[in-house]
């Protein structure tokens, strides 16, 4: 099966094609694309929890996909944008695919209007 990602200023969704119809993976709820760093946990939390999150000298990013693209060397305390990235995708991985598809053998990752 081969999964695509749709990695959204707003939200991000997920999913597979089915004899040319899309499974959302995530049904009819949305992911935001959102990012809360908790420093008293030095943690990353990501989508819906992670706007739920608060207290002081937490760092809330609602749509961090714009950040990203407008900062290369975006950071939030010691984690990179490499880090973000890959905890984020990670994040979609255990919420999203592992409880639902175990045979995945490619995937595709759409970044819409990254350069406009």
């Amino acid at each position: 099966m081969h999964l695509g990602i749709d990695f959204g200023t707003s939200f991000t969704k997920i999913g597979f094609t089915d004899k040319g119809n899309f499974i959302s993976l995530t049904g009819e709820a949305k992911i935001p694309t959102a990012i809360t760093y908790l420093p008293s946990q030095d943690k990353l939390y990501f989508g819906s929890q992670a706007l739920r999150l608060s207290e002081p000298g937490a760092y809330t990013a609602r749509f961090f996909k714009l950040y990203l693209k407008r900062n290369p060397n975006f950071s939030i305390s010691q984690f990179t944008l490499e880090d973000i990235l890959r905890q984020y995708f990670s994040f979609l991985k255990n919420k999203c695919v592992q409880p639902q598809i175990n045979n995945i053998t490619g995937v595709s990752i759409s970044v819409p209007n990254y350069f406009g």
